[in-house]
């Protein structure tokens, strides 16, 4: 891009008689908007710039470049007892492809399409290599070391690694160590503790009880006290002479609801449990205990018990939902809803 400014700048130097065009094409930033532009589809040109690079295009010299004609590609005839014994002898496809005068693509089509077992990537451990490998990771060399040694990969040296189950890594090694000295810890405190109990422990070394719980749970089952056993929370119980006085407060809190004069009140748990004074778990327990069944009233029950007690003044019942609310003392909408869901 540089070099094309560079070019065209130089191209319309002291050819243009007007002073706002000659320092419109000598100014790089101009020149390099304009191109950028032109190379873009969403982006307009001014018509200066078209006349501008239409004369540039035409007068510029640059060498012509002229593409040859593609050549027919050769075709290569095979036999699978050549291939066979090219892969048998170099024992891989560039190997082969070499000593066949061909490529390893066309190769490797060859052996699939012959069932011969092809490596496309010749192996870069040999077993000189691979000793040098195995006999690092033996001293305890880490595979990152040992790969940057050897100019091989990390991950060809840990594969190398796991084929040595008596060889530890570096890594592991240093788990093992910090697990030991988390094992020694922890029986230290259990020696200055002998009577703590497991939470005791955990809350004195939290840092150790997290780390043998993830490297070694059994070791740390086995080398614990036992967790203390909750006890069972048991209820106060209730006095025998409780339940009938509870009894009694009852039918007199549902005796209150009925003698009030006025429209009938709704006899439910909450009323009744606030007449009472008590809580509701103690009056559902107490009245399953006692075995007392108490009739409490439901909402629709309610309301039909308003609507007789206004009936039974005289009031009638087919007039219009307001005024009917205003006889039985309740809401406009308790009225209505109660309608709409009965229909």
């Amino acid at each position: 891009m540089s070099e094309l400014i560079r070019e065209f700048s130089s191209f319309f130097r002291h050819r243009l008689f007007d002073a706002r065009l000659d320092m419109l094409v000598s100014e790089p930033n101009y020149v390099e908007g304009a191109l950028r532009a032109l190379m873009r589809k969403d982006r307009a040109l001014h018509t200066v710039w078209c006349i501008l690079l239409t004369w540039f295009g035409e007068h510029c010299e640059g060498p012509l470049v002229v593409r040859d004609a593609h050549e027919k590609r050769r075709a290569i005839r095979l036999t699978e007892d050549a291939v066979r014994g090219a892969m048998h002898e170099h024992r891989t496809a560039t190997a082969a492809a070499s000593a066949l005068g061909t490529t390893s693509h066309q190769i490797t089509l060859f052996c699939r399409a012959f069932g011969i077992k092809v490596d496309s990537r010749p192996s870069c451990l040999d077993d000189h290599l691979l000793e040098q490998v195995r006999a690092q990771l033996l001293e305890g060399v880490p595979p990152q070391k040992v790969a940057q040694r050897t100019r091989i990969s990390v991950t060809s040296a840990y594969r190398i690694l796991a084929t040595m189950p008596d060889v530890q890594s570096a890594y592991r090694r240093a788990v093992d160590n910090r697990t030991d000295a988390a094992k020694q810890h922890w029986l230290s405190l259990r020696r200055e503790r002998p009577v703590a109990m497991l939470q005791e422990m955990r809350k004195a070394a939290p840092a150790t009880y997290l780390a043998l719980r993830r490297k070694a749970p059994d070791w740390l089952r086995s080398h614990s006290p036992a967790r203390a056993v909750p006890r069972r929370k048991v209820g106060i119980r209730r006095p025998a002479g409780a339940l009938p006085i509870l009894n009694r407060a009852v039918a007199l809190g549902i005796a209150c609801t009925r003698a009030q004069q006025g429209p009938p009140i709704r006899r439910s748990r909450y009323r009744v449990r606030k007449l009472v004074g008590v809580s509701e778990y103690a009056l559902e327990s107490s009245l399953r205990l006692s075995k007392t069944s108490v009739q409490f009233v439901t909402r629709n029950e309610h309301i039909q018990e308003r609507l007789a007690w206004a009936q039974g003044r005289g009031f009638s019942l087919r007039c219009a939902n307001w005024r009917l609310a205003r006889a039985v003392g309740m809401r406009d909408g308790t009225i209505k809803n109660w309608i709409a869901h009965k229909n």
